[in-house]
């Protein structure tokens, strides 16, 4: 009787994701992150290992937490943040996965745990060009807010109503 393999999407799909407060031991990850040129595509490019070690030591270190780990099976694979908006009132959202884990719907499943919890208008800005975050954003109910040029760059303001969360 032959074997039944099994179907190595399904399971990626089917992966455990946790989202918690950052701790030291995430530090070699974080850097990675930071410095990776395919996550840091749509954010201004990768930086350097000298600046990446300084903002992640700042990171470890705030008290404030605008900053989670995302998990999967017991693997750092991205962060999710927050902040005020540059210029929209409410908290802007953002999040950043490694390459390896992207398609698994792990940032929708972190943003989606994550996004009750957060207070008043939620924004999130990204390149036009990011279509797989613009999808991610659609598919958890963000809006077209405006476009604006930032960075060398066309980005998009989204909304999101907290009544749809």
């Amino acid at each position: 009787m032959p074997s039944n393999p099994i179907n190595k999407k399904l399971y990626k799909a089917c992966q455990q994701v946790t989202v918690r407060p950052l701790k030291p031991e995430d530090q070699v990850g974080l850097i990675r992150l930071l410095t990776h040129a395919q996550v840091r595509r749509f954010l201004g490019g990768p930086l350097s290992l000298k600046l990446a070690e300084r903002r992640v030591q700042r990171m470890l270190t705030e008290t404030i937490d605008s900053r989670l780990a995302i998990e999967t099976n017991g693997q750092f694979a991205g962060m999710l943040s927050w902040s005020d908006h540059c210029e929209e009132p409410g908290t802007e959202i953002s999040y950043q996965i490694f390459p390896e884990y992207e398609g698994q719907g792990l940032a929708y499943r972190a943003l989606k745990s994550a996004l009750p919890s957060l207070t008043g208008p939620i924004i999130a800005e990204t390149q036009i060009n990011n279509h797989r975050s613009i999808a991610l954003l659609i598919r958890l109910g963000f809006k077209h807010l405006r476009t604006v040029r930032r960075h060398n760059a066309e980005q998009v303001i989204m909304t999101l109503d907290k009544q749809e969360v």
